[in-house]
C-alpha cells in the first residue's frame, strides 16, 4: 500500500522483499529529506551507496505510513 501510494505521487520505487522501500525522489532528495526530518519523519539518505537521488523508507504501521505520506505531501507542496 505504501509503495503504491508513493508511486501515485510520481515516486519511483524499486522492487523489494523487505520492510524497506528504495524511493527515487530525484535531485532534490537531500532537501526533501531535511524537510521530512524537520517534521519528524526519518528516512535514510542513500548517497553513500551511490544512489544520491534515493531515500530508504521503512514501512511502518498503517497510521505511520499515512503520517509519512501526509508529511511528504506538505514538504513537496
Amino acid at each position: 500500500a505504501l509503495a503504491a501510494a508513493l508511486r501515485d505521487r510520481g515516486v519511483a520505487i524499486a522492487p523489494s522483499q523487505t520492510n524497506f522501500l528504495l524511493a527515487e525522489f530525484g535531485p532534490d532528495s537531500i532537501a526533501l529529506e531535511r524537510g521530512l526530518v524537520a517534521r519528524g519523519a526519518v528516512l535514510r539518505p542513500m548517497a553513500g551507496y551511490g544512489l544520491p537521488e534515493c531515500l530508504r523508507i521503512t514501512v511502518g504501521s498503517a497510521d505511520e505510513n499515512a503520517r509519512l505520506l501526509r508529511i511528504l505531501d506538505e514538504v513537496r507542496a
